[in-house]
Order: C-alpha cells, then structure tokens, then sequence
C-alpha cells in the first residue's frame, strides 16, 4: 500500500471515529458539566442508541472507548510538566525550537505507537456493524461535514 494511501486511510478512520465518538457529545448541553467518565458513558449511550446496537457490538464499542481513553490518559499523563515547559519557553528571549520540536516528536511517537491498537478496536467494532448501522454513519459524517464547512 502507497504511503499517500495509508496516510488518508488513517486520517479517513480517525475522521470516522471521531464522527461517532461525538455525536452524542455535540448535542450535549452540559458535556461541560460531566466528567470524563460521564462523558464517554453518555457519548457509549448516543452511539448505541442512534445506531441501535445490540450487546455484542456493544462490547465492542466499549473496547474501542477505553483504548481510546486509555490512549488519552497515556499522552496526557505529563501535560503539566509540557504545558509549563513550553511557557517557560515563550516567556525566554529566544525559544529553544530544538526542544520543543522535541517535545513535539515525543507526543507523536507515543500516538503512533498506540494507534494501530485504535485502529484494531475500531476495525473490530465497525466489521461488526451492519451495512445499514454503517450507512447511517456514513450519512451522519457526511452531514456533519457539510454543516462544517
């Protein structure tokens, strides 16, 4: 597979998942109020909901969540340490662009190493919808695409 179509694969995925991860999260009118559990339970109820799943694509859904949220916790556990060091950085006379290009390459790495178990849950979750659930995806992401731009 060309490297050009493996990167719109990845981005055409991501773009699916977070379609359906925030389609209960768009309509929330106090997702500020909640928490983080809150949030991926209340978004898990959107998505079963409006697609109708049944207990084993439920299963499903709930793998995909938690690797997705696991995979945040992971690459947010130093967020403050970062978000000081870059402050840090813009208040010095002349920015370390070494480093931050660093910091940079650091967070990436740690999402490309996660990403292929995102995208197996997500693949596992999606082969086992039907081609009506997937449809009303399709339709949906579509929609809102439309609405965005």
């Amino acid at each position: 597979m060309r490297k050009t179509t493996k990167k719109k694969l990845v981005v055409g995925l991501m773009g699916t998942l977070f379609v359906l991860l925030s389609l209960g999260l768009i309509a929330a009118k106090s997702w500020r109020d909640m928490t983080p559990d809150e949030m991926v339970d209340y978004i898990e109820g959107r998505v079963a909901d409006r697609l109708d799943l049944n207990e084993a694509q439920m299963e499903k859904l709930g793998a995909l969540t938690d690797e997705i949220v696991a995979t945040h916790e992971a690459l947010h556990k130093d967020r403050e340490s970062d978000h000081e060091l870059v402050a840090s950085e813009l208040g010095s006379d002349e920015i370390d662009q070494a480093l931050l290009l660093d910091l940079y390459k650091t967070r990436r790495d740690a999402f490309d190493e996660r990403l292929p178990k995102i995208l197996a849950k997500f693949a596992d979750f999606h082969n086992a919808l039907n081609g009506g659930q997937k449809q009303q995806i399709i339709e949906h992401m579509v929609e809102s695409h439309d609405h965005r731009h």
